[in-house]
């Protein structure tokens, strides 16, 4: 590295740790870093203080029914639906709801979770942006549930993502830390 570096810590801007943060980013970085430099790939955010923060607003702001939280899914690791399924448990204590677990892909599919579903329901898809896959999501459910259906918005567009990355930079030291509790996890 021209400048003496040697060491990139990469924070991705991901959700879940699965393909992109474990095979990806590490395939890139090695391909494109000197043999010299070395590389450390931080955690995602869902289990940032942000991001649960960020959920309960939404859900305590949602009308009444069930909530079906809806995450991308991979039938490749493990991880992302155990910390999914810790997130809307804690969820369903701290908002006083029924909260439900889904993937677009993988265990647990959010078509088959819906169908079992009745009554009015809001989906929360646990996505960073509004793009295609949360699209193609409101489109299924809409075409198949019955009863009345309430979408809440991703985190496009929101403080709840600065915050998250926020957090994770002062936990990994990057950036000075101006509260005693931000490296404390909800969960």
């Amino acid at each position: 590295m021209t400048q003496g570096v040697t060491h990139i810590l990469a924070l991705p801007l991901l959700l879940f740790p699965a393909t992109h943060a474990l095979e990806d980013l590490p395939t890139r970085l090695t391909d494109c870093l000197p043999s010299t430099c070395t590389y450390e790939v931080a955690a995602t955010l869902a289990t940032t203080k942000a991001i649960y923060h960020g959920l309960v607003e939404k859900i305590k702001q949602s009308p009444a029914g069930q909530v079906l939280v809806v995450a991308h899914g991979t039938p490749h690791y493990e991880k992302p639906l155990t910390m999914l399924k810790v997130i809307c448990h804690q969820l369903a204590a701290d908002c006083q709801r029924s909260i439900l677990w889904s993937n677009y892909v993988g265990p647990e599919n959010y078509l088959e979770v819906a169908k079992k579903i009745t009554g009015p329901l809001v989906v929360l898809p646990f996505f960073l942006t509004e793009g295609h896959i949360v699209k193609a999501i409101t489109q299924k459910i809409t075409a198949t549930h019955r009863d009345e259906v309430t979408f809440l918005p991703t985190f496009q567009e929101s403080d709840t993502l600065y915050l998250a990355l926020k957090e994770e930079m002062e936990d990994l030291g990057c950036i000075p830390s101006y509260s005693t509790s931000a490296s404390e996890k909800s969960f």
